[in-house]
């Protein structure tokens, strides 16, 4: 088990993996519109599979709003 920090709550992902993995099983589909950082760190959406993620690793992951 791995403990991660994601949107400031505590999760544990089931093994270690990358960044894809996680977001998959955390329910984020591969086509939504998602902004993502790791340990503050924006990583761009073409980096997801090759960031593995370790324990205590905070993960930030929004998404756009709409309005004005």
């Amino acid at each position: 088990m791995v403990k991660i920090i994601l949107n400031g709550e505590d999760r544990t992902l089931s093994k270690a993996c990358n960044l894809t993995e996680a977001l998959n099983e955390w329910g984020y589909k591969n086509d939504m519109p998602i902004a993502v950082a790791v340990n503050n760190v924006f990583v761009p959406k073409q980096d997801y599979a090759k960031t593995q993620l370790e324990a205590e690793n905070r993960i930030e992951v929004l998404m756009p709003m709409q309005g004005g």
